[in-house]
């Protein structure tokens, strides 16, 4: 696999054009997936339904390394991280836990060309024993073996962290569009309420904007064209959230179901709504609205009106999912 570490220099520079990314990126999901024999082709699509959301198979975990903005940076935040985080310890390894790494510990593996095992150590966590034994695999095949400390078959949203090894960086991409279904917000509180604010999460944030649309009249055609979406206002912020949660409710006093969002006030009526992401990864580095499949936009099954006041709540177990009500 000598051709990867070319590959992830295409990766990690910000001038790359889209077309070559998405090439770069088809063909190291090609290489990976033949030499792990882990791909979407030949693998279940069916998630593993965990208490606070779903677990991604193997399979499709895998094919989320073709989502190339996503891919490019992310790696390149973790590289960055890893980098500052180093510049301050200068005497110390810098300690890097990798929540549902997927059978390709996609971040790592891209990164892994210019790390130095004796200035970093990853722990990869992951619900899958498949996914665990193929990253295994896979960091062997580039040599990068030697950058990993343990692999941990663990649910991240309950893993309780060995205070020994408290981590400087943690990263975590398991998450869908609207933080629906995937239990990213579970696994960021479990690991907030066990590390000291010096701790680093990748990504740092993410919110959530209700958007509006309205439909242009087109004589030619029965109904309209629904225009791009406007931005209203926000309606939930995770880091926002989280850290309320964590200063109102004592710590293991019980089982959190929700997270209390924000509250707006309409000034506009739209024909259609929507529900746009927007991803703080690494300081300056972003994911906006309908850049990956991570911040596609979301169509809401809802009427506001002008002058609505809407209060948002996050829901965590089971689905996980954003619930907007009109309170007057």
């Amino acid at each position: 696999m000598s051709r990867t570490s070319s590959l992830s220099s295409i990766i990690l520079d910000s001038k790359t054009y889209p077309g070559e990314l998405f090439k770069v990126t088809r063909e190291l999901y090609s290489i990976f997936s033949e030499f792990t024999g882990v791909s979407i082709e030949e693998h279940s699509k069916d998630s593993t339904l965990l208490k606070t959301g779903a677990a991604l198979s193997p399979g499709v975990a895998a094919f989320c390394m073709v989502d190339l903005l996503r891919t490019q940076r992310f790696s390149q935040s973790l590289l960055h991280a890893i980098q500052d985080k180093k510049g301050k310890q200068m005497e110390e390894k810098v300690r890097v836990l990798y929540a549902g790494c997927g059978p390709y510990a996609t971040l790592l593996s891209v990164i892994a060309p210019f790390l130095n095992s004796k200035e970093v150590e990853f722990t990869l966590i992951d619900i899958h024993q498949e996914s665990l034994d193929a990253a295994k695999k896979l960091l062997e095949g580039l040599n990068a073996s030697n950058l990993v400390s343990e692999y941990v078959l663990e649910d991240a949203s309950t893993l309780v962290l060995d205070r020994t090894k408290i981590p400087d960086i943690i990263v975590s991409e398991t998450m869908t569009a609207g933080l629906m279904h995937e239990p990213q917000a579970s696994i960021m509180l479990n690991l907030l309420q066990q590390t000291p604010a010096e701790t680093v999460f990748i990504p740092q944030n993410v919110r959530l904007f209700l958007g509006g649309k309205q439909v242009q009249n087109n004589s030619d055609q029965d109904g309209g064209i629904p225009q791009k979406a406007t931005e209203i206002d926000c309606v939930f912020d995770l880091e926002e959230s989280l850290f309320k949660h964590l200063h109102d409710t004592p710590l293991n006093k019980e089982e959190t179901e929700s997270l209390t969002g924000k509250t707006i006030t309409l000034n506009q009526t739209f024909d259609y709504y929507v529900l746009s992401t927007h991803i703080d990864i690494y300081k300056d580095i972003k994911l906006k609205p309908s850049e990956s499949s991570l911040t596609i936009n979301r169509n809401l099954n809802q009427v506001f009106k002008s002058g609505n006041r809407i209060e948002s709540k996050y829901f965590m177990m089971d689905s996980p999912h954003l619930e907007l009500e009109t309170i007057s």
